[in-house]
């Protein structure tokens, strides 16, 4: 964010950061949890059976790109709030193409050529080029959240209410398959997107400030329900179509409420006044901010090049490798972009 020192939102700061980190946390750990592949040889196939690491990489990430997709919309309210100007097609459309599809496009192409077959054919490429690479699929889906804003506040005239609601249904539905270009995934995201929009469009943030105890117990609350409740309702098994139809919508519900709960317990605890005050008084706190999205953007390649391009595996135990992993990617991330930063190109991408 471009944006001087003292009119940084400090919440969104902290926030910024706790989730930058679990999303790199969450793909070391990524292995444990039947997310990605095996990157062990053949001979330790159970390498990677680690109950206690598939608990973790579950409870790191059951909220954490909602949480990322809430503080966008936030951001979003925020810039619209102060200036109304920006939402115009130019400033709203054009603007947000530029700064999260043309990264998606540039890295996904990096991305495909890295880790995907080069033998498929040039439309194949293409598509899955433009529709986001690996964990790029997310920059698409934001980009449609930012459409869908705007087309509410300029074309559509129902209560916020009332499309709260529709949105919130729409997370219910798993239209993630069925759509294409990642639009399925926003029918999934955007309620966290409008919620962020709307609390600072109607100056909700006040009631959102929660004492440390409330925060606390929406946390234990995430653990029992969006993550272990929701993980018996994944492994129901049933061949009835009803039944079927059932434990979707309540995994999703699961999922809805617990990501809901985390969201609010991280926005309660980052507007404490001890924690604003202290960022206040670590100006470098506000400097990695401004690099989250360059890691969000260079974490991945560094762990699926370690874990699938390398010997880098059989290097070291299964209980030890997640943590040198991460602690590498984390590195290696933010010194990519602060390389990538100093030049012109790299600050249009991803400044």
């Amino acid at each position: 964010m471009k944006i001087k020192q003292q009119k940084y939102l400090m919440d969104v700061v902290v926030i910024r950061l706790v989730l930058i980190f679990l999303l790199v946390f969450y793909h070391a750990f990524a292995i444990y949890s039947g997310a990605w592949s095996n990157p062990f040889p053949a001979c330790q196939v159970n390498a990677v059976d680690v109950p206690l690491y598939s608990f973790m990489a579950k409870l790191s990430h059951n909220f954490q790109l909602e949480a990322m997709t809430f503080i966008s919309g936030l951001l979003f309210g925020y810039s619209i709030k102060h200036h109304p100007e920006y939402m115009t097609f130019q400033g709203c459309i054009v603007k947000k193409a530029k700064r999260v599809l043309l990264p998606c496009f540039f890295f996904s192409a990096f991305y495909y050529v890295i880790f995907f077959d080069l033998s498929a054919s040039w439309y194949h490429v293409l598509y899955d080029i433009l529709q986001g690479c690996g964990h790029l699929w997310y920059l698409p889906m934001i980009f449609w959240c930012f459409v869908g804003v705007y087309l509410i506040e300029k074309y559509i005239r129902i209560s916020p209410q009332f499309f709260w609601v529709l949105a919130a249904c729409a997370a219910l539905l798993s239209l993630k398959v069925y759509l294409p270009l990642r639009l399925g995934h926003t029918a999934t995201f955007f309620i966290y997107f409008l919620s962020g929009y709307f609390v600072m469009k109607y100056d909700l943030s006040q009631r959102i400030v929660f004492d440390t105890k409330v925060s606390m117990l929406l946390i234990v609350l995430y653990v029992l329900f969006g993550v272990c409740l929701k993980e018996n309702v994944i492994d129901w098994e049933t061949h009835s179509l009803s039944l079927k139809i059932c434990r979707i919508l309540t995994m999703n519900t699961l999922h809805l409420l617990g990501g809901g709960m985390m969201i609010l317990s991280l926005y309660g605890l980052s507007n404490k006044a001890i924690v604003q005050e202290y960022l206040h008084n670590h100006s470098r706190f506000i400097t990695l901010s401004g690099y989250c999205y360059g890691v969000y953007i260079f974490q991945q390649f560094v762990l699926k090049y370690l874990y699938y391009k390398t010997d880098f595996p059989i290097l070291f135990s299964s209980v030890t490798l997640p943590w040198i992993s991460f602690l590498l990617a984390l590195v290696l991330s933010i010194l990519f972009c602060h390389l990538m930063l100093k030049t012109k190109f790299g600050r249009f991408l991803i400044g």
